[in-house]
């Protein structure tokens, strides 16, 4: 059974990435940050790594790096 949500072909697939690849540093401009909140919620304590999977603009990353983990940072976008 197919689950729900807008289904794209390869090409369709490419050129939303393009879109996100030619507006990357404005993006990363405008999109808010985490709440500290949600940081500590989401990191269990003693926590050493974190993998940061779709890691965008590196805004958690980032946060996640502060606190000391060791961050690995994966995302499909060059930019």
């Amino acid at each position: 059974m197919a689950r729900g949500g807008p289904k794209f072909g390869d090409e369709r697939r490419r050129e939303l990435a393009e879109a996100f690849m030619a507006g990357g540093e404005h993006y990363e401009k405008v999109r808010p940050g985490y709440p500290d909140a949600a940081v500590d919620w989401l990191v269990p304590p003693g926590a050493a790594t974190a993998v940061d999977l779709g890691a965008g603009t590196g805004k958690l990353s980032a946060l996640l790096a502060a606190r000391g983990l060791r961050v690995t940072a994966i995302d499909p976008s060059p930019d």
